[in-house]
């Protein structure tokens, strides 16, 4: 998969600006589709489509036009394939920050218990110290 692809929307992870959203507007209103705006404001056509809902252009995202190309394009697959490695990474990182908290958790609790068993110990000692032999 052509990862370049998906680089070329730099723009993907910024708000749309004022400026922006109406020249969006504008490009949609005279004709072009959520592909050629994307390509043009360098932002992902999922984007260019919930933002036009988002204004109330068109009342589904799925309704903006070029969505149904986009949807079965090369592009929308990498943008999911790369959706899910974030998610996965996100999930394994999730894991092992929970995996490491309950080993601490077990650790604190081998702990409490020695220190437990040391007072013991230590009384036992010192009531064994106080009696006398008879």
């Amino acid at each position: 998969m052509d990862s370049s692809k998906l680089e070329y929307y730099s723009n993907r992870k910024n708000k749309f600006t004022p400026d922006e959203i109406a020249f969006v507007e504008e490009f949609y209103k005279e004709g072009k589709d959520i592909m050629q705006i994307a390509i043009e404001f360098k932002k992902t056509p999922g984007q260019v489509a919930y933002l036009l809902k988002s204004q109330g252009i068109v009342s589904m995202h799925i309704m903006a036009k070029g969505y149904k190309e986009y949807r079965n394009s090369k592009l929308f697959e990498e943008i999911v394939l790369e959706g899910q490695k974030k998610d996965s990474e996100k999930k394994e990182k999730k894991e092992k920050k929970a995996k490491k908290k309950s080993n601490s958790d077990m650790l604190d609790g081998i702990y409490n218990m020695i220190t437990k068993m040391q007072t013991d110990i230590n009384e036992i000692k010192e009531t064994l110290s106080n009696l006398t032999v008879e």
